[in-house]
């Protein structure tokens, strides 16, 4: 009776596995967020920014360093879930690739997540001094 019961769990466990692996594979954008982001770099102004992600349990805090349009490293600021070496293992693969979606951590895909939203919320303010920068340039005219 007991193993009729074990091999019936690891059916049930293979099966979550499956259907995960099939959402993430036709639905990625149901898996990872709807609004990803992904801005060009190259574009970024240096400096460092701060970037938070809150949803449900879900809740991280980064810092992300640029230099010369690069992502040269995270920190994680604070992480509440107490899972800061999933931080940084997100933050390494983010700035090993140079794009905010990575592969999540396995078994910890909300907190991955988290990081990866996070680094975006980031990237999405050193795009807004980047466009202000370019507003105020854009008003000055150059006499000759």
């Amino acid at each position: 009776m007991l193993n009729v019961l074990t091999g019936m769990m690891k059916i049930n466990n293979l099966s979550l596995i499956i259907g995960f692996l099939i959402l993430l594979i036709f639905f990625p954008k149901v898996i990872m967020g709807q609004n990803s982001v992904n801005p060009e770099f190259k574009r970024l102004v240096d400096g460092t920014y701060e970037g938070t992600y809150k949803k449900d349990t879900a809740k991280a805090d980064v810092e992300v360093l640029i230099i010369n349009g690069r992502i040269e490293s995270i920190t994680p600021i604070k992480h509440w879930s107490g899972r800061r070496k999933v931080a940084q293992t997100i933050g390494q693969r983010i700035v090993e690739k140079q794009q905010t979606q990575v592969d999540a951590v396995t078994e910890v895909t909300v907190t991955s997540v988290a990081v990866m939203k996070a680094v975006e919320n980031a990237l999405e303010k050193a795009a807004a001094k980047a466009k202000e920068i370019s507003d105020i340039k854009g008003d000055v005219q150059i006499e000759q």
